[in-house]
């Protein structure tokens, strides 16, 4: 008998809302966090700091932004949550109500598929991202974007709380994932077993 991968009862909001809920966040960090808090507070100089060290990507859009010191903050404070967000997430049963069903359904190609897109966009994307310099006077469509986002803090901070939600997402839906197969290992070694 297969075990149940354990689930927490979460709020109906947490799952079904949580997308402009991150977004929300985010502009509310980008319309609170005072521009100069970077420089003024060692405590968030320093946690901000770190978490630059680790997601590259926050300098990146800090160094373009009309506010760098308010992107900084908001970008990093977004990328804090996000483990949190993952763990609450992935132990939801809302947001995934049936991973065994869908595991043996479908096979091994929607959790591989899993991997790729966390290994992609949730740590190569954000330490390899690196915007070019003439993003100011670029006609493509990323450019564009770039100046958008420098020039609205609000949309830097709505697009940060968007994808690091995302990002939880798929950090969750993985965690669920290989909790299921670790859980599930032994009961298939011995379904294997009695049908030799």
């Amino acid at each position: 008998m297969s075990r149940k991968v354990p689930a927490i009862r979460l709020p109906r909001m947490s799952t079904e809302y949580v997308i402009p809920l991150a977004m929300a966040v985010g502009a509310l960090l980008a319309l609170l966090i005072p521009n100069d808090l970077y420089d003024r507070s060692a405590l968030v100089h320093k946690l901000t700091s770190a978490v630059t060290t680790v997601v590259p990507s926050v300098a990146e859009f800090a160094r373009i932004s009309n506010v760098p010191g308010t992107t900084r903050v908001t970008l990093a404070m977004l990328w804090v949550l996000v483990i949190p967000l993952a763990v609450a997430l992935g132990m939801s049963a809302k947001t995934f109500p049936r991973p065994g069903y869908e595991l043996r359904r479908f096979g091994w190609r929607p959790w591989l598929a899993t991997i790729v897109l966390v290994i992609a966009l949730a740590v190569v994307l954000p330490y390899v991202l690196e915007i070019p310099p003439d993003y100011t006077t670029g006609l493509s469509w990323d450019a564009g974007f770039y100046r958008f986002l420098a020039r609205h803090p609000l949309a830097m901070g709505m697009s940060g709380g968007f994808y690091c939600w995302l990002c939880a997402l798929l950090l969750g839906g993985l965690g669920r994932s290989l909790i299921l197969v670790v859980r599930n290992a032994p009961d298939e070694a011995r379904r294997r077993e009695t049908q030799r």
